[in-house]
């Protein structure tokens, strides 16, 4: 069940919006959502983290995507708790989070673009495989995300791997970049995904 409140934090996130509380049985994760006037579709930013939605470089994504006309779903996949864990141990955790995020939309009647960073990008890849969102996009380091194949047609055709070429940690600057990249792409999709549910 969703849960829908003011945060607590409220004086350092971005002016506005409607924050998400998804409750599970490995704790609690939070998003918030800003809309904007005549979207053109949401975009489901998903972070590796428990607190980005808080961050500059969460109002930085989100003023990008809403420049070109998208609403934004800031979504921290993980707890504070489990910031101590490795990434494969929260993947299940994570997928059935973003999972949860997308079931929320649909109760709004939204079928949202995901954009998955990091760690969260792996995790998304299971739940595209299951038709829950309009399109993927992920930003991951090399070697990161492993899409399981053979992919049917449709769901191959709407996920896009922001793979930046490095050998360090993945930067804001890094994901910035494949947001934008990701917009492009969110905009291509947006007439074949609404021919593909009529």
């Amino acid at each position: 069940m969703t849960t829908v409140g003011t945060s607590h934090r409220s004086a350092l996130l971005p002016v506005g919006g409607v924050d998400f509380w998804y409750p599970g049985p490995e704790g609690t994760v939070e998003a918030r959502l800003h809309t904007v006037p005549d979207a053109r579709g949401t975009i489901l930013i998903a972070y590796p983290t428990a607190f980005s939605r808080f961050s500059r470089h969460d109002a930085d994504l989100i003023g990008a995507a809403h420049d070109a006309g998208y609403s934004t779903l800031s979504l921290d996949t993980i707890t504070p708790e489990e910031t101590v864990l490795d990434g494969m141990q929260c993947r299940k955790r994570v997928a059935d989070r973003i999972l949860a995020a997308l079931h929320e939309s649909a109760s709004r009647n939204e079928r949202p673009f995901v954009f998955a960073i990091g760690e969260a990008a792996a995790a998304a890849v299971s739940v595209h495989t299951a038709g829950a969102m309009s399109a993927l996009a992920t930003c991951a380091l090399p070697g990161e995300v492993d899409v399981p194949l053979p992919l049917e047609p449709t769901v191959a055709s709407a996920m896009l791997e922001c793979t930046p070429e490095l050998d360090g940690p993945l930067t804001w600057t890094d994901v910035a970049v494949a947001l934008h990249r990701a917009i492009v792409w969110f905009d291509a999709n947006r007439g074949v995904d609404r021919r593909m549910r009529t």
